[in-house]
């Protein structure tokens, strides 16, 4: 999946290094207040932990526009794969 520019640091050439995973498009605010967030050994890299179905289920609430506007990249990813263009307005 795309990786938003400015957390280029969550990929290294080590496999098991590597701790980007979907729920990093949210905000580390909104992850942090759903206690979705453990620090890792790295400065400013967090692992995502706790219930991923609970969280989900939360998130599907959410009518705020604001709170998906990390997932315009991987939304753009998808459109170029399906040669869809779709306007995204926040």
């Amino acid at each position: 999946i795309p990786i938003p520019g400015e957390m280029e640091y969550y990929i290294n050439q080590r496999q098991d290094f590597n701790f980007f995973e979907i729920e990093h498009y949210f905000s580390e605010t909104l992850l942090s207040k759903h206690n979705m967030l453990k620090q890792t050994g790295l400065p400013n890299i967090f692992e995502i932990k706790g219930d991923k179905t609970r969280f989900a289920s939360l998130i599907r609430k959410e009518v705020s526009p604001e709170i998906f506007e990390n997932f315009i990249p991987l939304f753009q990813a998808i459109d170029k794969i399906t040669g869809i263009q779709v306007n995204y307005i926040l």
